[in-house]
């Protein structure tokens, strides 16, 4: 029996080697390294799969083989990839259908408002000047993203027609202009087995005035757990109009008391150390989880280390860093379990545009989320990452 994982990172071939199965693991040309692969248990190939026809000659080798029982990526430019694996050699994964509704945020939304609804908003392709301009009449105030975008990079607000037309004809093409949602957003995460999907995690986030996210708190501070519920069955029935029966998901929704919104989704777990949230509230691995759902490995649950985890993105202002807090702050109620500034001084920083441009996170756990909320607007307060000349 052997899994294929495409594009993993150090750390999750490590969390992979936990699985009782051979690995096959598949790199990027530049990114492989085979300092983590266990010569007994693991084979190593570098593959440029964002190719169509490398993917398809890489299909044929696997093919031949015949020991291959599920393909994975824990990677958004994977899961395309990876889903063509699992069609051509028929074996567990994601559907290609599937994944393509859940990366394409157009395709998705469309799907929506034609079998839900009341748990989408107002839409128009960012090259479509008439359908946008009527939107923005109904809509005093619309988001712009790339329709396959991650890490926020990218998203902005736009009021009127001319703001979309300054953006890049480039970014445009591969754009939507969406009505703006208010309430509280947070990140679902699921898995699902044989078309039942289990939540595994609600997390609330922060984020900045340019969509940056720069907290998670889990449980959600700010939701109640009927409405934790309500986010909980919106995203099943949007799975199970993507088709989505097995594997982990992650999916972004939005709560304005009763009324939940998808914002999007994603066939993966989620980001931001949200997993090291899961592990500690919940007791279970979800990076294993994510890797070992094809082959039919789930870890047993651990004991959890706490009711409630959280956390915290360094930012700052341009310029150049003058100093980092390189020690947490003595907080009554939280222990930090991770504190990682990213910066160092005379770095330069650039404008936030991304989650790339953070300057490192912290990660701690608390008797109960408000706690831990509190703590996070501390940590963000004290400006662990301070510049100056910008």
């Amino acid at each position: 029996m052997s899994l294929v994982i495409l594009g993993a990172s150090a750390n999750m071939i490590r969390t992979a080697h936990q699985l009782d199965t051979d690995l096959v693991i598949v790199q990027l040309p530049g990114t492989a390294s085979a300092a983590f692969v266990r010569p007994e248990k693991d084979e190593l190939y570098t593959v440029d799969y964002l190719d169509a026809g490398q993917l398809a000659a890489f299909a044929e080798l696997l093919r031949g083989r015949g020991d291959i029982d599920g393909v994975v990526s824990t990677t958004e430019r994977g899961l395309e990839p990876a889903a063509r694996l699992v069609e051509q050699l028929g074996v567990a994964g994601n559907a290609l259908s599937t994944v393509l509704a859940s990366r394409d945020k157009r395709l998705m939304r469309r799907l929506l408002a034609t079998q839900a609804p009341d748990l989408t908003v107002p839409f128009a392709p960012a090259t479509d000047d008439r359908a946008v301009a009527d939107l923005l009449g109904s809509h005093p105030r619309a988001i712009f993203k790339p329709a396959h975008g991650t890490g926020s990079a990218g998203v902005r607000m736009v009021s009127n027609i001319d703001d979309v037309l300054r953006i890049p004809a480039a970014d445009r093409e591969d754009g939507l202009v969406e009505a703006f949602l208010t309430g509280v957003e947070v990140t679902v995460e699921t898995l699902s087995t044989a078309g039942q999907h289990t939540v595994l995690g609600v997390v609330e986030k922060w984020i900045t005035e340019n969509f940056v996210e720069v907290g998670h708190v889990m449980p959600p501070p700010s939701l109640s757990p009927a409405q934790c519920e309500r986010a909980g069955l919106a995203v099943g029935r949007l799975l199970d109009i993507l088709g989505l029966t097995d594997g982990v998901a992650c999916t972004e929704v939005m709560v304005d008391g009763d009324d939940v919104r998808i914002i999007e989704t994603h066939n993966r777990l989620g980001g931001d150390g949200v997993a090291d949230l899961i592990h500690a509230i919940t007791g279970l691995d979800w990076r294993l989880t994510a890797l070992g759902w094809p082959v039919g490995e789930l870890p047993e649950r651990q004991p959890p280390r706490a009711a409630a985890a959280a956390m915290v993105f360094f930012v700052a202002d341009q310029g150049v860093v003058s100093s980092v807090l390189r020690q947490p702050p003595e907080l009554d109620g939280v222990t930090f379990e991770l504190w990682a500034p990213s910066a160092a001084v005379g770095d330069p920083v650039g404008p936030l545009r991304s989650s790339d441009d953070r300057l490192g996170a912290a990660r701690l756990i608390g008797p109960d989320p408000q706690v831990c909320a509190k703590a996070l607007e501390h940590v963000l307060s004290l400006n662990v990452v301070r510049t100056a000349g910008g």
